[in-house]
């Protein structure tokens, strides 16, 4: 999983107080082209080993959770492959892409 060093140095911005109350922007979307998962990176600590996401999955279940980025590397689906980085997303509000998913249920 790469991500370019300046989408890290913004998620780590917004690491603590932005991240808890959910004042950030989604820099990375991670996702299963074979599912319906999808993981959207908003957070990252200082030492880069955790970040704070919203899983979805199903296009109807909605977590919010802080991982390992080792975690998130060993991920994989049923076809033994990872899950892919989307290079065409543009940041967006975390409050919006929860509200999105939240109003489709």
């Amino acid at each position: 999983m790469q991500i370019p060093r300046h989408v890290i140095e913004r998620l780590k911005l917004s690491w603590g107080d932005k991240a808890s109350a959910l004042d950030c922007y989604a820099e990375v979307r991670l996702y299963d082209p074979m599912s319906s998962w999808e993981c959207y990176l908003f957070a990252m600590d200082a030492q880069e080993e955790t970040v704070s996401c919203l899983l979805v999955s199903n296009m109807c279940r909605v977590d919010i959770s802080t991982v390992s980025i080792l975690t998130l590397a060993s991920m994989y689906n049923s076809e033994g492959e990872p899950p892919l980085v989307d290079t065409h997303f543009r940041r967006r509000s975390i409050l919006s892409i929860l509200k999105r998913y939240k109003s489709d249920t």
